[in-house]
């Protein structure tokens, strides 16, 4: 065997094995992007009950809450969905880079935050 061959044949295998470990990360990526939704979900609700609460706790009608609560609902809604686009875009683009999992574990504190709250009230 040429030094030629053994070179080419190693830089195969380099080349497999950052593809394999890309593809993990990519893979680890996308599912702590899903938690960070599912979890944006339940932090969504916990908002929306957070404020039927505070709507009933300042004595305001059934009739008010509701209104307020629709409104706050589509808001939350389109910040979320926003959230969803930017994040995923952000983290496809920045796969495994130290800001991106510092963003991640922002996102995660802040949602865990808001469900903690509401669990506690």
């Amino acid at each position: 065997m040429s030094r030629h061959e053994f070179s080419h044949r190693s830089l195969s295998y380099c080349s497999s094995q950052s593809r394999g470990r890309r593809v993990l990360t990519n893979g680890l990526t996308f599912v702590a992007w899903l938690a960070t939704v599912a979890l944006g979900l339940i932090a969504f609700y916990a908002l929306r009950q957070m404020a039927f609460g505070l709507f009933a706790l300042l004595g305001a009608d059934m009739r008010t809450a509701q209104v307020a609560v629709m409104w706050l609902t589509l808001a939350l809604a389109l910040a979320w969905l926003a959230f969803v686009v930017f994040s995923g875009e952000y983290h496809r683009k920045h796969v495994g880079a130290p800001h991106a999992v510092k963003l991640f574990g922002v996102t995660l504190a802040i949602e865990l935050a808001i469900i903690a709250l509401y669990l506690a009230l």
